[in-house]
């Protein structure tokens, strides 16, 4: 993500791990040994991660056609690690088909 400027509360974003969550703002954690700010995002559940910003690159804003709602993903679920593998394996499958098709060129 390139800036954090770019996200509003309530846009769903995905991060590499976790999968399909909601933004929900900044937050500064403070404890006796450190203070940070991090990103805050709403799974499944209710759960929340917070994400220090430090880690802003684990997540992108979440694209897909005008008025579709994703489904938010659980923490640790299966769901987001099947997507994945689904994508690889696609992607996988297009590569081999432009080498076979460049080849008979």
């Amino acid at each position: 993500m390139e800036e954090i400027d770019e996200l509003n509360s309530g846009d769903y974003v995905v991060h590499k791990q976790h999968g399909i969550g909601r933004y929900l703002g900044l937050r500064h954690l403070k404890t006796e040994h450190f203070s940070t700010e991090a990103v805050v995002i709403e799974y499944a559940e209710g759960a929340k991660l917070y994400l220090p910003v430090q880690s802003i690159n684990l997540i992108q804003k979440y694209k897909a056609e005008e008025g579709v709602i994703p489904g938010l993903d659980r923490i640790g679920g299966k769901t987001w690690k099947k997507k994945r593998e689904r994508a690889r394996k696609k992607v996988r499958e297009i590569a081999y088909k432009l080498v076979r098709l460049y080849a008979q060129r």
